[in-house]
């Protein structure tokens, strides 16, 4: 349960860290510069308490820790180290991960060999637990 309390305060922080940084960006002034860099300061601490988690095993960190560096969210693009967390994910059953990772093989994306039976595979197992982009994608794959 603890681990699910600071994933949920992380996930929060992010909801308020990227809105106060759109806020931010936009604005000049030396005052809005340091309170960027207090945003970033503590998000770097929180990405590195969350990837801790991942690499504990937690498949929702590492769903989280995969979309962070897939989608460059306050960190570098690393497609290499995203899908690394994603498939982490993956394999114990998450369906986002399950999913996403469904998607990135069946499309060969992010430095990933195109793979439609892997793909196919995975977006079966994320329907099976009843995610919704799954099912509809598995309505719309041919047969």
């Amino acid at each position: 349960m603890f681990k699910a309390v600071k994933i949920g305060l992380l996930t929060i922080f992010m909801m308020v860290a990227v809105p106060a940084m759109a806020q931010t960006s936009t604005s000049k002034g030396p005052e809005r510069s340091a309170e960027v860099k207090a945003v970033f300061v503590k998000f770097n601490s929180a990405l590195a308490e969350l990837e801790e988690i991942a690499n504990k095993g937690d498949p929702e960190a590492q769903f989280l820790v995969g979309s962070f560096y897939l989608n460059g969210i306050f960190v570098p693009v690393d497609h290499k180290k995203g899908v690394k967390f994603y498939e982490k994910s993956a394999a114990a059953g998450h369906p986002d991960g399950l999913y996403y990772t469904g998607i990135i093989y069946l499309n060969g994306s992010h430095g990933v060999t195109k793979d439609q039976t892997t793909g196919i595979t995975h977006i079966k197992k994320a329907a099976e637990k009843q995610h919704k982009h799954a099912v509809i994608a598995l309505q719309l794959l041919p047969n």
